[in-house]
């Protein structure tokens, strides 16, 4: 049985191999049609355009004149002031000794249509609504949602100029 294994073996392998040749030549001769038949598609890039100087005109105004640039810091400095004087004249509430990152959202009240979040502040919970201010930089409420609440603050900027900024206190889960 030995040498009959032996005999099928040298006689299958050169017609496996003679096959495989022929399967090779079929996929070379594909290839070659496949190579004739595809052509690749170039687009032609348009020229490119001429540019085209013009002249500068010059401004009536100077842009960076002195008197210009005065003008433009009273300005600012007279509507920021407006936003402090208007904080500076209302009494001050409770919340407003304690600074805005010393809270914590820890809830959320509904009484009918008047939504209240719950702040935790130095371990004493307090009630907060929309309108009522908060945090040390003149912040008032603006907006309570499920998640979060959003606070308008008037801080200075590094101008001096005093600008509004939007804070927001999210909701912390799990808190003692």
């Amino acid at each position: 049985m030995g040498a009959t294994f032996r005999s099928l073996v040298l006689v299958a392998v050169p017609v496996l191999l003679v096959g495989c040749g022929s399967a090779d030549q079929d996929i070379q001769t594909w290839l070659t049609e496949q190579r004739k038949l595809a052509r690749p598609r170039i687009e032609k890039i348009s020229p490119p355009r001429q540019f085209e100087p013009s002249d500068y005109v010059a401004a009536a105004v100077e842009p960076f004149s002195v008197a210009k640039l005065a003008t433009g810091a009273r300005d600012r400095s007279s509507s920021s002031n407006e936003l402090v004087e208007a904080e500076k004249r209302r009494r001050k509430e409770v919340l407003e000794s304690f600074p805005l990152d010393g809270m914590a959202m820890v809830g959320l009240v509904q009484l009918q249509r008047d939504r209240q979040a719950l702040l935790r502040v130095e371990g004493r919970l307090y009630r907060v609504r929309v309108g009522e201010y908060l945090g040390q930089n003149f912040g008032k409420v603006t907006a309570i949602s499920d998640t979060e609440i959003k606070v308008r603050e008037i801080v200075q900027d590094a101008a001096g100029e005093w600008v509004e900024r939007v804070a927001t206190l999210e909701l912390q889960e799990n808190q003692k």
